[in-house]
């Protein structure tokens, strides 16, 4: 077992020699639909967009759909975009149009009203209003590229199962094990592993020939990490319900759910 370990350490680490990896690994699509549309009709026009991957209508749960929808907007007409947040019945909660609740709060003046159960927000300040889910307005749709694993696993099966998702050609990898970056990055990995199932999730940071690595060749931003970590904690996590602590190291055979990406 162990020597079958060392040699899928050094093919990772031969795979990460030949990979310039610059910058984040975390990406976030966006696409604007100009052409109005109900609540309804926007929802599915995300769902549709693309064949490939999960589009879905903006939650304002991350700051960087804020900072999208405001992007390069005409703000002379006032306007609305509609958002994934909607009332469900019979509790009449928010919910997003994934069907998860919502706590995401940032209302216009005089909002919320009874005029109607799905929300939008104005192309000129960002805030929410209540619209009526028939009406018609233009909508984003985002994506990003991770994928959270709701099945335990050791590190080294976690690695194993993030590089066979679609795997068409074993010598390029199209997934791997997540790195982590930078602040952006942070936000937004914590806020797709909030529905996992054990309190830590594993990462791509591995430590292995004295050194600490992402498994894909991106760089380690971190210099606090232990220069000799205690024997079998050679594995890096991150901490569902703690977002303040950007790493933990933990012994590789432990099993727990796992972060993956895909490369675009």
């Amino acid at each position: 077992m162990e020597s079958g370990l060392i040699r899928t350490l050094l093919n990772l680490l031969f795979l990460s020699s030949l990979e310039c990896v610059l910058g984040s690994v975390v990406r976030q699509g966006s696409y604007f639909n100009q052409y109005p549309s109900s609540w309804t009709g926007a929802v599915d026009g995300c769902r549709n967009h693309w064949a490939h991957g999960e589009w879905a209508l903006p939650n304002l749960e991350k700051e960087v759909e804020g900072d999208v929808l405001l992007e390069d907007l005409p703000k002379e007409d006032l306007f609305y975009i509609w958002t994934g947040i909607h009332i469900t019945e019979p509790d009449g909660g928010w919910n997003t149009s994934a069907g998860k609740p919502t706590n995401y709060e940032d209302w216009a003046e005089g909002q919320p009203t009874a005029d109607g159960d799905c929300v939008g927000i104005s192309n000129k300040d960002k805030k929410m209003t209540i619209l009526d889910c028939d009406s018609k307005w233009p909508f984003y749709c985002f994506q990003d590229n991770l994928v959270l694993v709701k099945e335990d696993k050791t590190w080294e099966e976690a690695i194993e199962h993030c590089r066979a998702m679609d795997l068409t050609d074993p010598n390029n990898h199209r997934n791997d094990l997540i790195s982590i970056s930078g602040p952006l990055d942070q936000q937004t990995v914590w806020s797709k592993i909030n529905e996992a199932t054990s309190n830590e999730v594993w990462t791509g940071l591995r430590y292995f020939a004295h050194e600490w690595f992402w498994v894909d060749g991106t760089d380690v931003p971190y210099q606090d990490l232990p220069s000799c970590p205690v024997r079998g904690q050679y594995c890096g996590t991150v901490d569902r319900d703690n977002s303040t602590i950007p790493w933990n190291i933990r012994d590789c055979n432990e099993k727990r759910n796992f972060l993956c990406y895909e490369k675009y």
